[in-house]
């Protein structure tokens, strides 16, 4: 047995065959197998006659023997090559003549293979999934066809006489003879099998227990190439990891060889010794499935494991021929007979551990030749007969054709490695193609027609596509001994004649045979989609109840299918043109009458379903799979859209940020008119859309002023232009209005939010004063704004001064604060503490902790902000107070204002102004303004004011803090004292007077000391200058 890692033979272990069984010791390269698994080819052909048995032959020894081929030209001339010429030109005219009155008869190398000509076919194909076409006809009837295969453009054909016939197709559809030899001279046995190497451009002729290496596309000897003898089998294993070099297993009586094939030759790579008697057999990996002494058996290559099976026949004495058919996938066939050929026998199809996997075939006697077409087993009887069988998962197999051949020649059949088109264009084909194209295209599937021309358009469209991509081809090959027909099964949707569960069933495995293929042709595509989509169909249908696994099937093949066909069947809303085939749209709609909702379980609601198929969606979506997804975007919007109008009809716990932005303008468009839908539900929706407008518009038809207007502040930077341009203001000017309604006066924090919305969006604040003077508006509002914006304009400025002044003068005739005014000033008047504080501050200090007094210096603190140190407003202002101003109280509160040297008033002139502060009695502030010229004025005025005793300490303070002015100047003093009111005790005066006097006395005397210094120098000076005239 082979263990595992013997495929890499050590370069000594491999030796050429030599003629005798020994092995010669001469030394090749290691062959590396390759991974490629055995050529379909292989064994497609099970006939039931062995070569052995055909030829009789005997040997005590039957190892596998190689003949060198010929080396010299004498050789070469006595080699099996020699015949590969035609018989004579007579002979390649007689198989070159065609039917057609048209052709041309002196061309004897074009046989008439035209397959458009129509053909009374001699066989009787019968009705069912199988139909046929000439590929080459006329073929010399002379001999019987045993096996065929194509290489490109060549065809092979083998017959039970040993010739080779070679066949090249001159043109599509035309064939021509290009050779008929014998395959060996020495005997006329049947070509059993050609297997062909195209890697290496070389095929295996087996025939009469011989295996020849044949040269591709030549089919002619390998010039001095071996031959492998005695042998009953040769099974196809693998090629050699560089590409170059095929293994195969030939078996003999006494064993078993594996043997490396190259361009030139056989070379053998190990014995299998115990591979004993095999008599027929295939391969699949390292699973040997073989016949052998009247019974089937699977043989490990690896372990030598060896699982008895099935006899071939009941009895020993009768010979029936082994058959072993690979089913290409996981299985494989053996027949079974009774005591005699003519007995019922049994197919049955196992798996590769010996267990009967897909049923029994009971055939009506053991036949003489099985093919595998899966799902399909074609069943030759020796009658002529031909059966072909349906296998299917869950039910027995059942035959669906009967073929049969008008001759005695049994049916031939075979599979080959090339792909044979249909180009026959009779009705029947053309009206089986037209109802593949019409089933396959796709259609609307909606709930009207459309018969517009765009829509007429795609129909012709999606027909074309179609027909474009649908091409009969077959790779089955059948023979009546007079034509080669290619074999062509209907595509399998096609057999599907009801909607039962038991279709449903073939339906499954034939999808899980498609998706075991590497790769499916672009029409296979189309129809795995199809029988995808039809098989969720019927599901639907059969199904007790609609539960989540069912959904999870849709959603599973979310890449083939539109989901959107369920939501047609459960009457769901769709968005986008929903196009599917066409031969299901029946379907579909019966399906949607039966109201598919009410059949969802109590697990499986349709809120589930949708969540369940909107996770799938985002998962492709989040793969990166969904730019790839045709209408992925419908798909989500229909998702989302039924989703929650679902949500709404049943829970109404609605996460907007589950759904998908741009799908939400559909779901706004459809609930915004909903009375049933929450006001905050819809204005998330807006939101979450970018919807700002409408989020504001539905605030405000809430009566949700205070929440628009922070909306708009929070959002202004995501207005678009054309809103702020055209209706933001609109909407602010209708929140004023809703704020002012009933009401006077418009919150402060109110006016601050709205021009902070306007200033965020850039919008000019007078914007919004001309709006509010355009809609007669109270002036309040207007003054609110011009407060907040801080005024610019001289026009707002005036506004605003004849606004608070209106206020003010309201305020103080409604506060009654006239009186409490002159009651102020009265107090001040009265008080003689000559270091009292200001008049302006006592007054401001008074009104300032006087409750009644709060709304009058809040106007007059506006005026002030308003006016500032404006030349022209301090004007107006004072035109306006001095309309209601009483005592100079209005004067000195706003224009009396405090410099570097204390009071000033830029709005009155000096003598004005020291008028007003004199009759206030404000002797700080007066004291700043005594000059040499006023001093005796003040002192008038003080002595009048009160009491000697009062009136003397004012005059004493005045001095005093003037007393700068009189020193020096005897006409002030002298003035000064005159003036003082003689009731004012001395006393009272003493403190100014004695300093004052001591001073002046103090100056007297020091005058006269001085004046006697005087004296004295100009003495001694006299005395000096008189001496200095003595001298000279």
């Amino acid at each position: 047995m082979v263990e595992d890692g013997e495929e890499e033979v050590a370069p000594r272990s491999e030796t050429p065959i030599e003629t005798t069984v020994q092995e010669d010791t001469a030394q090749q390269a290691s062959p590396e197998p390759l991974a490629t698994p055995q050529s379909d080819t292989v064994d497609s052909l099970s006939q039931g006659v062995s070569a052995g048995d055909q030829t009789g032959e005997t040997a005590q020894s039957e190892d596998a023997t190689l003949e060198t081929g010929a080396e010299t030209e004498e050789d070469v001339q006595r080699s099996p090559a020699k015949e590969h010429q035609p018989r004579n030109n007579s002979d390649v005219e007689s198989q070159n003549t065609t039917k057609g009155d048209n052709q041309e008869k002196n061309d004897p190398d074009v046989i008439s293979q035209k397959s458009s000509i129509p053909d009374t076919t001699p066989i009787d194909i019968g009705s069912g999934p199988y139909s046929i076409f000439p590929i080459i006809r006329d073929l010399p009837n002379d001999v019987t066809y045993t096996c065929f295969e194509c290489y490109d453009e060549h065809v092979y054909l083998g017959t039970n006489t040993g010739e080779l016939l070679h066949y090249f197709e001159i043109e599509e559809g035309h064939y021509m003879l290009v050779s008929r030899t014998h395959f060996d001279s020495t005997t006329s046995a049947p070509i059993e099998r050609i297997i062909l190497l195209p890697i290496i451009e070389r095929a295996l002729v087996f025939s009469n227990r011989q295996l020849f290496l044949f040269l591709l596309p030549e089919f002619a000897p390998v010039p001095n190439s071996h031959r492998v003898r005695k042998l009953n089998e040769v099974v196809l294993e693998s090629w050699g990891g560089n590409k170059d070099k095929y293994r195969i297993i030939v078996f003999t009586k006494d064993g078993a060889s594996i043997l490396k094939v190259s361009e030139t030759n056989f070379q053998r790579v190990r014995k299998l010794p115990d591979l004993k008697g095999i008599t027929r057999a295939s391969i699949k990996d390292k699973t040997l499935i073989c016949s052998a002494d009247n019974k089937y058996q699977i043989i490990s290559l690896q372990n030598g494991q060896t699982t008895p099976l099935f006899k071939i026949s009941e009895v020993e004495s009768t010979v029936m021929a082994p058959i072993i058919v690979d089913l290409g996938s996981d299985e494989f066939l053996v027949c079974s007979g009774g005591e005699t050929s003519k007995d019922e026998a049994m197919a049955l199809i196992l798996n590769y551990t010996g267990d009967i996997s897909q049923g029994t075939l009971v055939l009506k006697e053991y036949p003489r030749a099985v093919h595998a077409d899966y799902p399909h087993i074609l069943i030759t009887y020796d009658s002529g007969e031909t059966c072909v069988y349906c296998l299917s998962t869950n039910e027995e197999p059942r035959i669906v054709q009967v073929m049969n051949s008008n001759k005695n020649n049994p049916l031939q059949l075979g599979k080959t490695l090339k792909k044979f088109k249909n180009f026959a264009r009779d009705e029947k084909t053309a009206a089986r193609r037209d109802s593949i194209v019409d089933k396959l295209r796709y259609t609307a599937y909606s709930s009207h027609t459309d018969i517009s021309s765009a829509f007429q358009f795609r129909i012709d469209r999606e027909r074309a596509h179609v027909e474009d991509l649908f091409e009969e081809t077959t790779s089955n090959l059948l023979c009546d001994g007079h034509t080669l027909y290619g074999l062509i099964a209907s595509p399998f949707f096609m057999r599907i004649n009801s909607f039962t569960e038991d279709e449903l069933t073939s339906i499954e495995s034939y999808l899980e045979l498609l998706s075991k293929k590497p790769k499916l042709s672009s029409f296979l595509s189309i129809e795995f989609k199809y029988l995808i989509l039809l098989s969720l169909l019927l599901q639907l249908l059969h199904c007790q109840s609609i539960g989540i696994d069912i959904i999870k099937k849709w959603a599973l093949q979310i890449e083939v299918i539109d989901l959107r066909i369920l939501f047609i069947l459960f009457g769901l809303r769709v968005y986008g043109e929903c196009w599917a085939f066409n031969g299901l749209k029946s379907l579909v709609e019966n399906l949607q009458s039966l109201k598919l909702v009410n059949k969802c379980s109590n697990n499986c609601s349709i809120v589930q379903i949708l969540k369940l198929l909107r996770e799938t969606l985002r998962k492709y979506g989040r793969e990166g799979k969904g730019k790839h997804m045709a209408h992925y975007a419908s798909i989500s919007k229909t998702v989302d859209v039924n989703l929650f109008i679902e949500l709404l009809k049943t829970t109404g716990d609605i996460d907007i940020g589950d759904f998908e932005s741009e799908n939400l303008e559909e779901i706004i468009s459809l609930v915004a008119d909903d009375p049933n839908c929450p006001k905050d539900l819809l204005q998330k929706l807006y939101e979450k859309r970018g919807m700002i407008s409408e989020v504001i518009t539905l605030l405000k038809d809430q009566g949700k002023v205070d929440e628009a207007l922070s909306f708009m502040k929070s959002n202004v930077s995501k207005m678009t232009s054309q809103y702020i341009g055209d209706h933001l203001l609109d909407d602010i000017m209708f929140c004023i209005v809703a704020l002012m309604e009933g009401e006077e006066d418009i919150e402060t924090h109110y006016i601050k939010e709205i021009l902070g919305i306007l200033s965020a969006a850039k919008i000019d604040f007078h914007d919004l004063i001309e709006r509010v003077d355009t809609q007669n508006l109270n002036v309040v509002l207007r003054v609110h704004i011009l407060e907040s914006i801080g005024v610019q304009k001289d026009s707002d400025k005036n506004f605003l001064i004849n606004y608070y002044m209106g206020h003010l003068e309201e305020t103080i005739q409604s506060g009654k604060l006239w009186e409490l005014l002159d009651m102020f000033l009265e107090e001040y008047k009265h008080d003689f503490n000559y270091s009292k504080m200001d008049i302006r501050n006592y007054l401001l200090t008074r009104l300032k902790y006087n409750d009644r007094c709060e709304n009058f210096l809040t106007k007059y603190d506006s005026l002030i902000s308003v006016c500032g140190d404006d030349p022209r407003l301090l004007n107006v202002l004072k035109c306006e107070v001095s309309r209601i101003d009483r005592g100079n109280v209005l004067l000195i509160l706003f224009f009396f204002k405090h410099g570097d040297e204390g009071l000033e008033c830029s709005v009155l002139p000096p003598d004005q102004f020291f008028k007003v502060l004199m009759n206030v009695h404000d002797f700080s502030e007066l004291d700043k303004l005594v000059t040499v010229d006023n001093l005796v004025e003040i002192m008038s005025h003080y002595s009048a004011l009160a009491t000697p005793t009062f009136a003397g300490s004012l005059i004493v303070e005045l001095l005093q803090r003037n007393i700068q002015l009189v020193h020096g100047n005897a006409t002030l003093l002298l003035a000064v004292l005159q003036d003082i009111p003689p009731d004012v005790p001395l006393s009272v005066m003493d403190s100014f007077l004695s300093p004052l006097l001591r001073d002046y006395d103090f100056r007297d005397r020091n005058m006269e000391i001085v004046k006697k210094f005087c004296k004295v120098e100009l003495s001694i000076y006299n005395r000096a200058v008189a001496s200095a005239a003595s001298d000279t």
